[in-house]
């Protein structure tokens, strides 16, 4: 199951990636990243990847904010390419995507900063997706405070 999960996860971040350099045609045709060696994705990841281009899509300018707010010195469209991908796939997964644990979202966009970035993308990743979600939880307890 984690497998299918990073492998969903990682074409959905490569999709991602090729719509952040102008590649809508990729977009379009999904189909050529549900193949990819002999790994063939299920019905279920081909779901999770449409949700996941489909959201980041539908609520770019709400997430490009997040990061521009959380990356120190840096504006989402300064950002490398493959980092910004990463962090909008991440973004998206912990604002919109309750059903996933937000430890597993941020553990797996590191790995995949790991294997497509440079070494220091990791933690840089790590650090943004960190304060994001600690926001987002403060943010919560203070919504439950006002409540009672």
């Amino acid at each position: 199951m984690i497998e299918e999960r990073r492998f969903a996860r990682s074409s959905a971040m490569r999709l991602l990636y090729s719509w952040s350099m102008g590649d809508e045609e990729q977009l379009t045709t999904l189909k050529m990243l549900y193949e990819d060696g002999n790994m063939t994705l299920d019905a279920a990841q081909q779901r999770y990847i449409d949700r996941i281009v489909d959201g980041v899509k539908a609520n770019l300018e709400q997430i490009d904010r997040h990061i521009d707010t959380l990356a120190s010195g840096w504006s989402a469209e300064r950002l490398p390419k493959v980092d910004l991908a990463i962090l909008r796939l991440g973004i998206y997964e912990l604002g919109w995507c309750d059903e996933i644990p937000a430890g597993a979202t941020i553990n797996e966009c590191v790995e995949l900063a790991k294997e497509y970035s440079v070494p220091q993308s990791g933690a840089y990743i790590n650090g943004i997706l960190s304060s994001y979600e600690r926001d987002r939880q403060a943010e919560a307890d203070e919504s439950k405070q006002t409540e009672r």
